[in-house]
C-alpha cells in the first residue's frame, strides 16, 4: 500500500493503518465497504513535487478475511479497467 503523508516517516518504522474500502461494484451489500487496521512496516519513502511524502507500506498482520476482500477488490477494480 502506497500512503500521502505530510511527515517523514523513516524506512523499517511499524506503523498502525486504518482504511475504509467502499466497493460499489460488490453485490451483496454486506461487502460493500470494509474498516481495515493492519500493522506495517514503512519500506519505502520519497517526497512529491507537492511537497508531501508518499511511503510504501507493507501490511505485518492483515487477516486471510481482510486479504480476501482486498484482493476480491482488486480484481473487480482491474476488471473495469480493460
Amino acid at each position: 500500500m502506497a500512503i500521502l503523508t505530510n511527515h517523514d516517516i523513516p524506512v523499517a518504522t511499524i506503523v498502525t493503518v486504518k482504511f475504509v474500502i467502499l466497493d460499489d461494484k460488490a453485490i451483496i451489500a454486506a461487502k460493500r465497504n470494509r474498516s481495515i487496521e493492519v500493522q506495517g512496516e514503512v519500506r519505502h519513502g520519497s517526497l512529491t513535487e507537492e511537497k508531501a511524502y508518499r511511503l510504501g507500506i507493507q501490511f505485518m498482520d492483515l487477516s486471510d478475511d481482510d486479504r480476501g476482500f482486498i484482493e476480491e477488490f482488486v480484481k473487480r477494480f482491474k476488471s473495469t479497467m480493460i
